[in-house]
């Protein structure tokens, strides 16, 4: 198979050939990045007809679409029954493997503090949850806060950007990815409804109905 046929496939599977999904909730079936604030937005709006800035935040606040955390961490928006797919179903339950997903700063704070980074993350999730349980919607600086009084300061390194000690930050978005939390409109962090989390492999799944024909080195990449 050539590689313009192979674009082709991709092109029309992520609902880039024409606008033709049938809603937001459709149009975010293939996960859409949202690293820069709005290219989301403008992602959806190229593979479903009438998108607007309004009627996108409103499918965002209600949960029709779901910003959220997902896989390495990073902000995607995706439709709402897959949160769990592409979020905890892909958290390592291993040691090392959980380590190595959580980067040096976390591999280094756990060499040195000794704590388990299993525990730790168990630890973050379950502060991100009490933080936001009864429908609290919380900014980013005032979810540390929370953190900050819940959360081992073993857990708090010092930040020079921030200039105050908060969760290490692959520490912290995986927390929230593992309570299962999700953003509104004005960014603001909530408790989603991610459900049971399925199977990692039907994510593999789905990455080949988006992006296939691949091998497992397109896939880690």
């Amino acid at each position: 198979m050539d590689v313009e046929r192979v674009l082709a496939f991709r092109l029309a599977r992520s609902g880039l050939a024409d606008r033709a999904a049938r809603s937001l909730a459709d149009a975010a079936s293939c996960p859409a990045s949202d690293f820069s604030h709005d290219a989301a937005l403008l992602a959806l709006a190229a593979r479903h007809d009438g998108v607007t800035r309004e009627g996108y935040d409103e499918a965002v606040d209600a949960g029709d679409v779901v910003v959220a955390h997902i896989v390495r961490g990073a902000i995607h928006a995706l439709a709402p029954g897959d949160l769990a797919r592409y979020g905890r179903a892909l958290i390592a339950n291993d040691e090392d493997e959980l380590l190595a997903q959580l980067g040096r700063q976390m591999q280094r704070l756990s060499a040195e503090k000794g704590f388990r980074a299993t525990d730790a993350l168990d630890e973050v999730a379950e502060a991100t949850t009490a933080a936001l349980r009864g429908g609290r919607a919380l900014s980013k600086n005032d979810l540390h806060e929370e953190l900050r009084a819940r959360v081992n300061p073993d857990l708090m390194p010092w930040c020079k950007g921030c200039k105050s000690h908060h969760v290490a930050p692959m520490l912290w978005r995986y927390g929230g990815v593992k309570a299962g939390a999700r953003l509104d409109a004005e960014r603001r962090y909530l408790l989603g409804k991610p459900g049971r989390a399925p199977a990692a492999a039907g994510a593999v799944t789905r990455f080949l109905h988006f992006y296939g024909p691949a091998d497992v080195g397109d896939f880690a990449e």
